[in-house]
């Protein structure tokens, strides 16, 4: 099944940085877009699916890239895992309020 975050990027010329790290063994994948709120694996601007820790980084120049706008983040992982999921921009490292998130995503 699929965990959704989101991260407001309020920084211009910056850019972002979004990973997932695999707290067990559920290998999960990284889905962004700042048009779905809700990511897929059909439905997303940016996509990381590779085996362990998964990593976004949207240049600050990359057309579909956005200032002072919400990145919507889903992460689906095969089977039930736990996860760490940071985004970072520039110096400062924020999700939601500034805190990672750390999550249970279900065997799908």
């Amino acid at each position: 099944s699929f965990l959704y975050t989101y991260v407001r990027m309020d920084q211009r010329g910056q850019d972002l940085t979004i990973v997932v790290t695999d707290l067990a063994q559920g290998d999960p994948d990284l889905y962004v877009s700042t048009i779905y709120e809700h990511p897929s694996k059909q439905n997303h601007t940016w996509k990381s699916e590779t085996i362990g820790a998964d990593a976004i980084t949207i240049a600050a120049n990359d057309p579909d890239a956005c200032s002072n706008c919400i990145y919507y983040i889903s992460v689906f992982a095969f089977t039930d895992t736990h996860v760490s999921i940071t985004a970072t921009w520039g110096r400062a490292a924020s999700l939601i309020d500034g805190v990672p998130r750390g999550g249970f995503v279900a065997k799908h």
